[in-house]
């Protein structure tokens, strides 16, 4: 039924999706590093964060996607989505990286905890702001209403 509040948007519930993917990587990054667990932990979180983030890009990417949604309302928006575009690109490669990197460390007797929290907390840090400059855009093309803003 639409206007219903039972009925959810697509955008949403990605975004939410998102949130609570990464909210799962910033608990198991906080965690006590004393054991094997810790790694595993992660690597789980990663695996969430990379499949989350495998179908915010296929949705978001799509034909009927968000953003040629964008582009077919607001052409003048297309350098942003372009920008939107790449930051999939490279941040589902960094992604992918450090899940690799977790695995192996996982597998060996040598684990930097140190280096896979930073790591860990850059790609924490790039989704939040992915998130923040997609949430931007969306609003420009969808709520903003041009003109009549004043002088």
């Amino acid at each position: 039924m639409p206007g219903s509040p039972y009925v959810r948007d697509p955008r949403t519930s990605q975004q939410d999706a998102l949130r609570r993917a990464r909210r799962l990587l910033e608990d198991a990054i906080t965690r006590h590093a004393g054991d094997d667990e810790w790694a595993r932990n992660l690597l789980v979180a990663l695996e969430k964060v990379r499949r989350v983030f495998r179908l915010h890009v296929s949705e978001a990417e799509a034909e009927d996607g968000s953003l040629n949604e964008i582009l077919t309302m607001k052409p003048q928006l297309s350098k942003r989505v372009a920008l939107l575009q790449g930051e999939h690109q490279s941040l589902g490669d960094e992604i992918a990286v450090l899940c690799a990197q977790v695995a192996e460390q996982v597998d060996s007797t040598k684990m930097d905890v140190e280096g896979l929290r930073l790591d860990s907390g850059r790609i924490l840090d790039r989704l939040r702001l992915h998130q923040a400059k997609g949430i931007d855009l969306v609003y420009e093309a969808f709520l903003r209403v041009e003109g009549g803003e004043g002088p």
